[in-house]
């Protein structure tokens, strides 16, 4: 037994290490290598990362579901899982090693592409996934922080010049490679994973034949979810410059950082309501999770976008340096996303755990359409004016969202209510009050809002606290934010819960 308290710390330990060396890792790099190589490498690994999808195809999604699944009501066995993710593996890594040099790219960044396949291998043994749904965070956290120190140091040991460039796929897969390795050994040690005649049924090909085709769901859904963060890089690099791609993907890292917040969120929410759903508890309990679930991770969504966009002129080049200043307009505009991110997190959520596989891929694969779409002919038009381009991803977040709620309200529990309106109207009077109040700001001049002199000579902590206090006006008026909130979440952090 323990606490969600105790679950909370061991995710966040290990993303706090995880992504925190990630984020120190991504500085060093930045500054070694400037924002045309280390434009490259980020397109490469944006790359990488959606010829990844192929050797997983939603077997993390749907494993983590079957784990925290009790008793009989578990579809698939451990084993049954694993193999499923051997046989996208194989496929992946044969379909991939033929097609990879053909990629639309420059020499450069197809060289980065064709030396991350091989960390393909290693990541066709990861059991991520058995963790995830057994809910110990502590033992797979503790792993990924192995992994994010062992790159962080072959990064600082080797990684001194852009002409060092080559060897960041060598210590990419060697990272991952150690990482997979251990999660294997500890699978296999505790016997969360026994291959054997006996833990396989006779009718294994039909049984493995529907683990691939509803794993095939939740990865192409997962695709859709990922347009947002490995897209645009993808699209940058065939209309802008590599140095824009690499000011885009440093701000872009910083946004990431928070999002470990959303990530603690989604590990625990899903095993738990997956569990819910699976013990039948009144749609009444459940909603009442949700709407409580809502309010508090949309909240700290709010909280980091009003944080980003008042602190990017100091972050920026606090972390990345001069050659970096391109950057800061770039995170004010994307800031935004956190806060429709932490939102489209609890309805894409509530789909898997519903079980509702064929929604969440509808769900992600139209919003991954549409912003595709959105990204590509918006990139087009702003050719002239590419420090607007990070507005794109903002409106995608916003139809994914969208999206995710509307088939979480038609098919999964309509009556529900979302607190929407005064959230977003937060957002909007937080958002036009500092841009108003900035005067000389960059993102004015997306406004055509001419400069005040009074108000630039305001101290920035008036401004900044000033939005803050009309921003959540509107929250304590419809009471979104109410006195027992408090309490509530203490009693949940001590709430016990199987493991």
């Amino acid at each position: 037994m323990s606490s969600i308290s105790q679950k909370v710390a061991s995710l966040a330990f290990g993303d706090l290490v995880t992504r925190g060396l990630g984020f120190v890792s991504s500085m060093l790099l930045a500054r070694a290598l400037g924002p045309e190589s280390y434009g490259i490498w980020t397109t490469a690994l944006a790359i990488f990362s959606y010829l990844l999808w192929f050797s997983d195809l939603g077997i993390m999604q749907l494993g983590t579901r079957e784990i925290a699944t009790e008793g009989q009501r578990r579809l698939y066995s451990t084993a049954e899982l694993f193999l499923g993710k051997l046989i996208w593996a194989i496929c992946a890594m044969i379909i991939l090693f033929l097609f990879a040099p053909f990629l639309p790219y420059s020499e450069e960044i197809n060289t980065l592409v064709w030396l991350l396949l091989f960390s393909l291998i290693p990541y066709a043994l990861h059991t991520e996934w058995i963790f995830s749904g057994k809910q110990e965070f502590l033992i797979l956290q503790s792993i990924k922080a192995v992994q994010a120190t062992v790159f962080f140091a072959l990064i600082l040991y080797g990684i001194q010049r852009a002409d060092d460039l080559e060897k960041l796929p060598v210590y990419y897969g060697l990272s991952v490679g150690l990482a997979s390795f251990l999660l294997w050994t500890v699978s296999m040690y505790k016997r969360y994973l026994v291959i054997s005649p006996s833990a396989l049924t006779l009718n294994l090909i039909e049984r493995l034949y529907s683990i691939l085709k509803e794993s095939l769901q939740l990865g192409i859904g997962w695709v859709g979810s990922q347009i947002i963060l490995l897209f645009p890089p993808l699209i940058f690099a065939l209309f802008y410059s590599d140095a824009f791609v690499g000011w885009y993907g440093a701000a872009l890292r910083i946004i990431m950082l928070y999002m470990v917040l959303d990530r603690i969120f989604v590990q625990l929410l899903l095993p738990n309501l997956a569990n819910g759903w699976d013990k039948e508890i009144s749609a009444n309990i459940i909603g009442t999770r949700l709407e409580q679930a809502y309010r508090y991770h949309t909240l700290l969504g709010l909280l980091g976008s009003f944080a980003v966009l008042f602190l990017a002129p100091i972050i920026i080049p606090l972390i990345y340096g001069d050659l970096y200043t391109e950057s800061i307009s770039m995170l004010q505009l994307l800031s935004p996303v956190l806060f429709l991110t932490f939102q489209n997190s609890v309805f894409a959520t509530s789909l898997i755990a519903a079980q509702q596989s064929t929604y969440y891929l509808k769900a992600n694969l139209l919003g991954g359409l549409f912003s595709a779409i959105l990204i590509i002919s918006g990139s087009y038009v702003l050719l002239n004016n590419a420090p607007y381009a990070p507005l794109l991803i903002v409106l995608s977040e916003g139809i994914m969202m969208y999206l995710a709620y509307y088939y979480f309200n038609k098919y999964t529990l309509p009556m529900v209510k979302f607190c929407f309106y005064p959230m977003f109207l937060a957002l909007a009077i937080g958002f036009l009050c500092y841009l108003w109040l900035m005067g000389n700001s960059v993102l004015l001049s997306f406004f055509n809002y001419p400069p005040n002199d009074f108000l630039s000579s305001l101290p920035h902590w008036f401004k900044i606290s000033l939005t803050m206090v009309l921003a959540f006006i509107p929250l304590v008026l419809t009471k979104t934010i109410k006195r027992s909130d408090w309490n509530t979440i203490l009693e949940l952090m001590m709430h016990k819960t199987k493991t």
